[in-house]
């Protein structure tokens, strides 16, 4: 029986991205250097039309100065965190697919599985519509601009909210349903008259955790009357409101832009997962997929519960190759819901950390 290949792009909450090791890779890999030379160009180039004030706060003059500036931040700028996900999940693609010969092949003839959480939905469009090394690398720097003007459009939606960027936005409660942190979440905040717009909300859910989203203070005041005992909580290093169903729609056309490129390609027979609910995405360019991607990263909440248990409806009692693109975490998770007999990690090929 034949494996089946799962390509599966994690989140903000990665922690070993590895940068510093794409950087050192694109000297003996001829797509990685046009990945990253094209891509730092298209970056340059959407910096370049922000204010001046956005410019001086945002600006790098390489990728390896973007890495140590994300390095040395407690609480990394959501944009350039943002960015830098999009460019190493990209980058470390091309690594797998150059590397990797049966999941190359397997890629090519649109035979592939994928999963991606969150802000890892953005450059798994690229994967699900693109079929050779040249026409990734090809559309690769439009999708690391657009991630960026998603990491714009986040960042400006959070500012509008609180200008407390240095603490946590987010918590991972251990155990809890969605629907009951979301009904502790109303109880508190009726009875503290907090304003809608600051009130947190649930922006993930699982098997194993529900993650709370809203600004530091409020999440700090809501968690700190114990509303979840001593279930264990854990901060998340992401400073901006993820997947927030309640805020007005995002600008979709806006962000995702008119480059011709993304209408040259298409998602036909690769199955590619929403992160809202598991169901896969109908065939359709890449430019709107995309856009389904940005609504699932702003404006929808994630399911991994929904998502897990369709990826088990699909494979059945088939062999499944995990490639983790920078998802060390859920590729782990995935890989005990799948079952440990079932499934396998590959190893990836870049690991490093920010």
């Amino acid at each position: 029986m034949s494996e089946v290949h799962l390509l599966v792009f994690g989140d903000q909450t990665e922690t070993a991205i590895p940068m510093d090791e794409l950087l050192q890779y694109s000297d003996k890999s001829k797509y990685i250097s046009q990945y990253l030379q094209d891509s730092f160009i298209a970056v340059q180039n959407t910096l370049d039309s922000l204010s001046d004030a956005e410019k001086e706060r945002l600006k790098f003059d390489s990728f390896q100065s973007l890495a140590e500036k994300v390095r040395q931040e407690k609480t990394p700028d959501i944009v350039l965190r943002t960015l830098i996900l999009c460019v190493a999940q990209l980058g470390s693609l091309i690594v797998a697919l150059e590397n990797d010969s049966d999941l190359r092949n397997s890629w090519a003839s649109q035979n592939v599985l994928i999963v991606a959480s969150c802000a890892g939905q953005v450059p798994a469009a690229a994967a699900a519509t693109t079929h050779s090394l040249d026409d990734l690398v090809a559309v690769a720097p439009e999708i690391v601009a657009i991630s960026l003007r998603v990491g714009l459009d986040v960042d400006r939606r959070s500012a509008a909210l609180s200008d407390d960027r240095n603490g946590s936005w987010a918590r991972a409660v251990i155990g809890v349903s969605g629907a009951d942190a979301q009904a502790s979440i109303d109880e508190f905040h009726k009875a503290q008259g907090t304003p809608e717009s600051r009130i947190p909300y649930v922006g993930a859910t699982s098997a194993w955790a529900t993650t709370i989203f809203g600004p530091p203070a409020t999440l700090e005041s809501f968690l700190s009357s114990k509303p979840f005992g001593t279930t264990r909580v854990i901060e998340l290093p992401v400073a901006a409101v993820f997947h927030a169903a309640s805020f007005d729609r995002p600008d979709t056309e806006k962000i995702t832009g008119p480059a011709s490129i993304l209408q040259q390609f298409w998602l036909k027979d690769v199955c590619f997962l929403s992160s809202e609910d598991g169901v896969a995405f109908k065939p359709q360019r890449l430019d709107t997929l995309v856009s389904e991607a940005e609504l699932n990263m702003l404006n929808r909440m994630t399911d991994n519960e929904k998502v897990f248990g369709a990826v088990k409806l699909r494979i059945k009692d088939q062999q499944v190759a995990i490639t983790p693109i920078v998802a060390t975490k859920i590729s782990e998770r995935l890989k005990k819901a799948l079952g440990e007999s079932n499934a396998t990690v590959r190893t990836e090929l870049l690991v490093g950390g920010l």
